[in-house]
């Protein structure tokens, strides 16, 4: 490159191929007008407190400082713009597909055949084990 031009000529390797003629319009953009800047503007912008000062910061510094996604962040501004002020639960992540769940009949059935089993006294009912006897284990800490 040569120092006293200040445009820069890309290698032959770096040259797109000749298919590639419309390489310029990616950057032409539309245009917008100041009603519009000014609403994208104030719809990336969001106020923060620190302390009793409030400070108008982007959306990004706003997720970085709270710790949340920029998704949260939607998500819970169209709430809002929604009248819903407070937000509902995300959702991401859960889901009712559940293939192997049991159903609740068969979990009564099984709890049903459970109970059905006759039961046993504990060995170590107090209620049921004290006598004299055992009292007075109980009190020199033997049982």
């Amino acid at each position: 490159m040569d120092s006293s031009s200040s445009e820069y000529i890309p290698s032959e390797k770096e040259r797109p191929g000749k298919n590639v003629s419309n390489i310029n319009n990616v950057h032409n953009r539309l245009q917008l007008n100041n009603e519009n800047q000014k609403r994208k503007r104030k719809k990336q912008r969001r106020d923060m407190r620190v302390g009793t000062t409030e400070h108008t910061v982007c959306k990004k510094a706003f997720c970085s400082f709270h710790r949340i996604s920029k998704h949260r962040v939607t998500s819970v501004a169209i709430n809002l713009k929604n009248n819903n002020p407070t937000p509902e639960q995300d959702g991401r992540g859960s889901h009712r597909n559940r293939p192997n769940e049991i159903g609740n009949e068969i979990i009564a059935q099984i709890d049903e055949h459970i109970r059905s089993f006759p039961r046993r006294r504990g060995i170590l009912i107090i209620v049921d084990t004290v006598t004299k006897k055992g009292t007075a284990c109980l009190r020199r800490g033997i049982l």
